[in-house]
């Protein structure tokens, strides 16, 4: 026979159950955030330094940092590592972002040189075909349908 102090037990239980699921959720959204901000953070300071660089090997350099924190953020989006809001934000920036580096020759052109191993940039060619696949992107990219090796 269940008594008074069980149900409460299950009750408690219950509420315990359901107030650390709240709690969790509400934390991989604060966590999403953070990260999304701190990315938007670095990619703005990184494309500062590269549109400020001054000499033709600087830029390069500065150029090829921009590129891999750009990867690192369709990593992180690929990871799905980030959720709700801040991944669809996460998504609309790097499309456009990655639109722009992809209508531009010569920055095609410098993503194409930094291409040393099959796996260079595997998580932008990833992220591409993902989007490709959603039907997000308008045509295919270079660096989506480029061969490894």
């Amino acid at each position: 026979m269940t008594s008074i102090w069980d149900l409460a037990a299950l009750l408690a239980s219950a509420v315990a159950l359901l107030v650390a699921v709240i709690a969790v959720r509400r934390s991989d959204r604060n966590a999403s955030a953070a990260t999304l901000v701190t990315l938007y953070e670095a990619l703005r300071a990184a494309w500062g330094r590269y549109l400020q660089a001054k000499k033709p090997a600087q830029s390069e350099f500065e150029f090829a940092e921009l590129v891999n924190l750009i990867e690192l953020a369709c990593a992180i989006y690929l990871d799905q590592a980030v959720h709700g809001a801040a991944r669809e934000m996460l998504e609309e920036y790097l499309l456009e972002v990655l639109e722009i580096l992809r209508s531009d020759e010569v920055a095609r052109n410098r993503i194409m040189s930094l291409m040393e191993r099959p796996n260079t940039f595997k998580y932008l060619r990833r992220f591409f075909g993902e989007m490709r696949r959603l039907g997000k992107l308008r045509a295919l990219s270079d660096l989506a349908t480029r061969s490894a090796g």
